[in-house]
């Protein structure tokens, strides 16, 4: 599959119209027979006149393994938790921040209210891994604000108290429902907090149970972190969707007068959230390739873990006898490794440009690629006219590509990919031009 955003304008450039015009004329001589296959249509045209469609997939490509940036990993679409260790990446573990809202501003909690009990729960939404190892979680309070609609990233940490409120040693069960109180809900995890937490809630003012605002200021919000594992193949990444049905944090209380109450506090829309990744690559192949030029073999992980950076050193010399017009470029790039089950490729994977600085930028083709499935391997196909043509144009300087995944602040997959010397299916930029 391809995924191609381009904006056109009503009007169309007179370049763009010729090269309209060029393809138009060629797709009407294409059955023509040809005795060369790379050069189509030869035997129509007048020897002073000649069209040559060709075809190059053999260019040079040099790949490098670097290590990703920092991400903008707020309010991600599921929040990550857990720690495993990949038999070829490392350890790479996963911990997040969030703050719950009041579930109602209209909170009657009646007189000298006791909290019973005090329960985290987070519905499932995925995981990533081996979930037959059991994860120890802990959660703590947070004493450092955190806000809606800024900007954070996933190396950074927030001030907590290293006093747990809560903990859990448990197998994690993603597909299995639950009971809560004789109701048959969502999979989700269930942590027990201190009652200590929920009698200062349920005794705090009623200014401060009466907006959101004023309820983040008093408890700050949570933070969730799951142990270490030690083992190679162990452990999974766990995703929680906060905000869907069956994710919140509920007191059970009694007051003076009545028993079986309850209080709740949501994770909606207007709750702050951030993930934060870390990876150790230490005694890996991967940090043995980090930096250094891969041909055979480079590294793609989510979480912040690891990308892929790309050039074509020679891929002006298309330009030796003349102009040219792309009509079709793609960047083929092959999963090599698809043995272990429980570590699939991203689902998909993004290609970024560079700009004078080394920052990523989106290519005129906005090329992201969901992998496809062809007989000689999983394939993530990236188009790539526009960014071919402009550097051969001189429009725009070739700084290099780079291959990342995408969503990685939301997804905890890897890839092994096929680099451009792999014997059996190496990536390639595959061109398709017409000479001028």
């Amino acid at each position: 599959m391809q995924l191609k955003n381009s904006i056109y304008t009503s009007i169309i450039s007179t370049k763009a119209f010729i090269k309209t015009v060029i393809v138009v004329f060629l797709s009407g001589i294409i059955l023509s027979s040809c005795n060369n296959p790379s050069e189509i249509g030869l035997s129509v045209q007048p020897k002073s006149d000649k069209i040559n469609v060709l075809y190059v997939d053999t260019f040079t490509l040099i790949t490098k393994i670097l290590l990703s940036d920092s991400m903008a990993s707020y309010s991600a679409s599921s929040s990550l938790l857990g720690s495993y260790v990949d038999p070829v990446f490392g350890k790479a573990s996963a911990s997040f921040y969030a703050v719950p809202d009041l579930q109602s501003l209209n909170n009657t909690l009646g007189t000298n209210p006791v909290a019973d009990s005090i329960i985290l729960s987070l519905a499932y939404d995925g995981y990533y891994g081996d979930i037959n190892t059991p994860q120890s979680v802990s959660v703590y309070e947070m004493e450092e604000s955190i806000a809606i609609n800024t900007v954070y990233y996933s190396n950074q940490n927030f001030a907590y108290n290293n006093e747990a409120i809560g903990s859990l040693i448990f197998t994690p069960q993603p597909n299995d429902s639950v009971s809560v109180g004789g109701v048959m809900q969502a999979p989700q995890l269930r942590i027990k907090l201190n009652n200590s937490l929920a009698n200062s809630i349920l005794n705090a003012s009623s200014a401060t149970l009466s907006s959101d605002a004023a309820f983040n200021s008093f408890f700050k919000g949570i933070y969730l972190k799951a142990a270490d594992i030690s083992s190679s193949g162990k452990g999974a990444i766990l995703y929680f969707s906060l905000q869907s049905y069956g994710s919140g944090i509920t007191i059970y209380f009694h007051n003076s007068t009545t028993s079986g109450l309850s209080f709740n506090m949501i994770f909606d829309g207007g709750s702050a959230s951030v993930n934060h990744f870390d990876h150790n690559y230490s005694g890996t192949i991967v940090s043995q390739k980090l930096n250094t030029v891969s041909d055979t073999t480079i590294y793609i992980q989510c979480m912040a873990g690891v990308k892929a950076s790309i050039s074509f050193p020679y891929l002006r010399n298309l330009l030796a006898t003349g102009n040219i017009i792309i009509n079709k470029a793609d960047l083929l790039v092959y999963v090599s490794d698809t043995s272990n089950s429980l570590y699939p490729p991203p689902p998909n994977m993004v290609i970024y440009a560079l700009d004078t600085g080394g920052n990523e930028i989106s290519v005129p083709d906005y090329s992201v690629s969901t992998f496809e499935v062809p007989l000689n391997g999983l394939l993530y196909d990236f188009v790539l006219d526009d960014y071919v043509q402009r550097v051969l144009t001189g429009q725009i300087t070739d700084y290099g590509l780079h291959l990342v995944s995408a969503l990685g602040i939301g997804q905890a997959n890897r890839a092994i990919i096929a680099g451009g010397k792999n014997p059996v299916n190496p990536m390639k930029l595959a061109i398709t031009y017409t000479k001028l």
